[in-house]
């Protein structure tokens, strides 16, 4: 991932005070990633449901009861000329994360969560080529691609995703 924004949820349940949803972390320029908001672990055994996503969205559903749980939506932008970082959906999740490193490959010796990203989505790209069948000088001013969604809803521990509206 080569955004410089992610989410995260960690989550011991509806309504446990350890639970945090839809914390923004930022990466500087030293590759440091840093909270935007305070993060602790309830005790050392104890493993909450974790789960991030990238690029951050403030807007990002809050699970409300457990069913929602490590469910996302993602609204794929209109305009991707600008390059694919606001475009490109990943995920990754792990339920029952033991912060230790011994009994948690994704957890280092340091403290740190160890993150491996997953693709959901990425930009897609397409060229049309006028031939000879057009008259000279002739210009596309508009196209559009049938079958393709606007928004997506990824459910990361059900490793599924699927459209929540048509573009």
């Amino acid at each position: 991932y080569e955004g410089t924004t992610l989410g995260l949820f960690v989550n011991y349940g509806v309504g446990d005070a350890y639970t945090k949803n839809n914390i923004q972390w930022t990466k500087n320029e030293s590759g440091e990633w840093t909270p935007a908001d305070q993060m602790l672990w309830k005790n050392p055994t104890e493993g909450p449901a974790l789960w991030a996503y990238a690029p951050y969205n403030a807007s990002q559903l809050l699970p409300n009861q457990d069913s929602d749980f490590g469910k996302l939506e993602f609204t794929i932008p209109a305009d991707q000329s600008a390059g694919i970082t606001q475009a490109d959906f990943v995920t990754w999740g792990q339920k029952d994360y033991i912060p230790n490193n011994n009994l948690n490959s994704n957890f280092s010796q340091d403290g740190k969560v160890q993150v491996a990203f997953s693709h959901k989505l990425v930009k897609l790209t397409f060229n049309c080529t006028i031939r000879t069948q057009f008259e000279p000088g002739t210009t596309i001013s508009k196209a559009t691609l049938l079958g393709t969604s606007s928004k997506v809803s990824c459910d990361i521990f059900g490793s599924t995703i699927a459209e929540s509206s048509d573009a």
